[in-house]
This record gives C-alpha cells, sequence and structure tokens, in this order.
C-alpha cells in the first residue's frame, strides 16, 4: 500500500476525530480527566453521522468533510483518496468496536449507547464512506497533478525531411549541379573560385 494512502488516512482519522472533539465541545481538561471516554464519545459521534443528523445534527458531516479533504490532499490521486476514505471509516469502526471492549462493555452496549442495531450502525458506516470518500475526492483534486499534454511528433515518429533547396550555379567546365560555397567541383575536380 503506497505511503500516501497511510499517511492520508491517518490524517483523515485524526482530523475528523479532532474536528468532532471540538465540535461536541471536548475540551482539553475534558480529555486529560477522561481520555478513554472522550475517544469513544467522538468515534461514536462520528461513526453515525446518519442518526445525527436525523437529530439536527450535521458535525459528524462536516468532520468527515474534513477530514477527508485532509486525507485527498495528501494523497493527490482518485485511487487512493477512496481507498484512504475506506480505509479511515473501517479504522475509527474498530477504534469504535475495540476500546470499549477493551474497557469490559459488549458489541450491544456500544450500539445501544449510539442508538442504533447493526442495521442502523449499517447505514450510518454507509454514509459515513460516502461523506468521506466526497471530501476525498475533492482533495485529491485539489491537489492532482494535469496529464503531459502529448508531443506533436510521437516517440517513434520521426519529424519531416527538410526541403531540397535546388542549386543555384552549375559548374563551368562540366555543368554539374553545385552548391554555394564549395571550392571545388565535386564531378571534375574544377577550382570554381
Amino acid at each position: 500500500m503506497p505511503v500516501k494512502t497511510i499517511v492520508g488516512t491517518l490524517l483523515c482519522m485524526v482530523v475528523a476525530m479532532i474536528l468532532a472533539f471540538i465540535l461536541l465541545g471536548g475540551t482539553l481538561s475534558v480529555f486529560q480527566s477522561y481520555p478513554q471516554l472522550a475517544i469513544i464519545l467522538t468515534v461514536a459521534f462520528l461513526i453515525s453521522p446518519l442518526s445525527a443528523m436525523s437529530g439536527g445534527v450535521f458535525w459528524g458531516i462536516l468532520a468527515w468533510v474534513a477530514g477527508g479533504f485532509v486525507g485527498g490532499l495528501v494523497c493527490a490521486n482518485y485511487g487512493r483518496a477512496v481507498a484512504m476514505a475506506i480505509l479511515s471509516v473501517i479504522l475509527t469502526t474498530a477504534v469504535l468496536i475495540l476500546l470499549p471492549v477493551s474497557l469490559g462493555a459488549s458489541l450491544t452496549d456500544i450500539l445501544a449507547f449510539i442508538g442504533a442495531d447493526v442495521a442502523g450502525l449499517f447505514m450510518n458506516l454507509i454514509v459515513a464512506f460516502g461523506i468521506a470518500i466526497v471530501g476525498a475526492l475533492i482533495g485529491a483534486t485539489v491537489t492532482r497533478r494535469p496529464r503531459a499534454q502529448p508531443s506533436a511528433y510521437a516517440p517513434t515518429q520521426t519529424p519531416p525531411p527538410a526541403p531540397v533547396t535546388p542549386p543555384t550555379a552549375y559548374c563551368p567546365s562540366c555543368g554539374t549541379p553545385i552548391s554555394p560555397g564549395l571550392v571545388f567541383c565535386t564531378n571534375c575536380g574544377r577550382r570554381l573560385q
């Protein structure tokens, strides 16, 4: 996997999480006091943009668009940008599941916490994928290099030969056409100048 995709994925996740944490009203003191809870709340918020949107909250969408955009800037390629967005959502989902489980919670508890069942989580993930991909494609478009324009001649073609100019003078001895600047005739050897 290209380095740009990995770096873009990590940047997308970090930007989305920081922005979601800030938009949720998180502060440094809250994060220092309850780091696991702050991460779980932030990730749960990111993984449920559809549920949050139905409640009138569009911050999850904004966080994914911003994260996808930053990741897309790094990727600078549409294919890598889409892969980066998908990986970001998958890894964020893994964090949401693994962190609470490591603290003793179950998947059912996690789904109840974000107010979704498995089908609801699936729809939220599809929305998160779509939003992150849109942001990534916009970012990749900004940094995408234009393709090189083809030259007038393909590399295998040779340019047409230069036109042959008719001679302007003839040898006074044998009548052979001679090029300007010759000192001797190329046919009979007579001195021309």
